[in-house]
């Protein structure tokens, strides 16, 4: 297992991530983040799409066939749902 986050996150960076529900990618998200995720209705309805944000200023875009991981650092990552 990869102690090292700056490696483990170049290399999710560098793969298309898929899960077979949204469930599924919401759990891989935050096994990603790493903090808990709530509904974030200001940034939600400015959008008009479910948000939801942690305290690190991280956040997750629900879009429906993807999840969009937006981490605090700039980097952002999709999950595709395939189900």
């Amino acid at each position: 297992m990869v102690n090292d986050g700056n490696i483990l996150q170049s290399v999710i960076l560098k793969c298309k991530l898929t899960a077979n529900s949204k469930s599924s990618a919401f759990d891989v998200a935050h096994d990603l983040i790493g903090e808990p995720l709530e509904f974030n209705k200001v940034m939600s309805e400015r959008a008009g799409y479910p948000i939801y944000s942690c305290e690190s200023g991280s956040y997750v875009c629900d879009l429906e066939d993807r999840i969009e991981i937006n981490f605090a650092n700039g980097f952002s990552k999709n999950i595709w749902i395939m189900e």
